[in-house]
């Protein structure tokens, strides 16, 4: 980068570098999971586990659900004997669950299960070799929460609805000059693809009012955003409403507009394994974020080629929590200059 001293531009590039290995890994990593037979019960049985005894309303709000997710759930655990529900002896309304013995037994052969494929995948490593990765992942960690922990808050009016116009996802911008060229329907750059190195959640501190029942799910939904556009499609149809739409401010560098066909959540993520496979390699980065009721934004940064610009989404929820509507758009310089 011109006008970057040697060290620091080398700098740049490795943490470049680190940065598209990690976000590939952690996204073949979160796609097998997902096919993973067991892998959703593996996630709430270890939520209750790690709490003791839970209600199902806190449950779902610590997993980011909807209670008739966590409903549904829940009863088909219960059914198979893995989980135990107790009557809250101070509210006969409610009740506890805790992990059954069945239920631990099912917990550790998941677990072991997932030990096994570490252990092929690592199966030419040595020893100082995987007690090194182990040690840097913990440094990192470390470092992110650290970093996340000094962030200043960005304060501002409470969110009250999407903003007139509408846009679209970009990337960066139609900028002048040598670098990459903007398009791609997302909006910004031709590369445009969100590799996430901080949920917005975690990197900014936007004022967030936030509504009682779809709140967690919304709150889930938008952590998703960033990590569906940068790793995989197939989470749209987990996130979005069935009604989805997507509204973006460019076309593609052909002049198309092939998202304004957009009419489910099934063409959204068809979309998005198109755009996936046009855009590959660009960092999209969480700068700030903030929920009110059945909206929500989101401010995003890219860089691709040594260029960096940012974005704003705005976001309806559906009652559910699910994104149902979107407006994207991008600028010519970071969200956080």
């Amino acid at each position: 980068m011109e006008g970057m001293p040697e060290e620091a531009e080398r700098r740049r590039q490795e943490v470049a570098r680190m940065t598209e290995v990690l976000v590939r890994v952690t996204g073949n990593v979160g796609r097998a999971s997902r096919k993973r037979p067991g892998a959703r019960d593996l996630v709430l049985l270890e939520a209750v586990r790690r709490v003791g005894k839970v209600r199902p309303k806190d449950l779902a709000e610590y997993l980011g659900l909807s209670r008739a997710a966590i409903t549904q759930q829940v009863q088909a655990l219960t059914a198979a004997g893995d989980l135990e529900a107790q009557t809250d002896p101070g509210d006969r309304r409610s009740r506890f669950l805790q992990v059954s013995p069945e239920g631990e037994k099912k917990v550790a052969a998941l677990n072991e299960r997932g030990h096994q494929r570490w252990t092929l995948f690592s199966a030419d490593w040595d020893e100082d070799e995987i007690a090194l990765l182990a040690d840097l992942l913990l440094k990192l960690e470390s470092s992110i929460a650290r970093a996340v922990r000094g962030d200043a808050p960005v304060t501002g009016t409470p969110w009250r609805g999407p903003a007139a116009g509408g846009g679209r996802r970009a990337g960066p911008p139609p900028a002048a000059g040598p670098g990459p060229v903007l398009g791609s329907d997302r909006g910004l750059v031709q590369e445009h693809r969100h590799t996430v190195v901080a949920s917005a959640s975690q990197s900014g501190g936007m004022t967030e009012n936030v509504n009682t029942l779809t709140s967690s799910t919304a709150r889930h939904s938008l952590d998703e955003w960033l990590t569906m556009w940068n790793t995989d499609g197939d989470i749209a149809r987990q996130i979005c409403a069935d009604d989805f739409r997507i509204h973006f401010a460019v076309t593609e560098p052909d002049g198309s507009t092939p998202a304004d066909d957009i009419r489910t959540a099934d063409d959204f993520a068809r979309y998005l394994g198109w755009w996936h496979a046009q855009n590959p390699g660009v960092v999209f980065t969480g700068v700030a974020d903030a929920i009110d009721g059945d909206h929500g934004r989101l401010l995003w940064d890219v860089e691709a080629g040594g260029h960096r610009a940012g974005g704003v989404d705005v976001f309806d929820f559906a009652e559910d929590g699910r994104i149902r509507r979107v407006w994207s758009v991008g600028g010519q310089r970071s969200m956080r200059s």
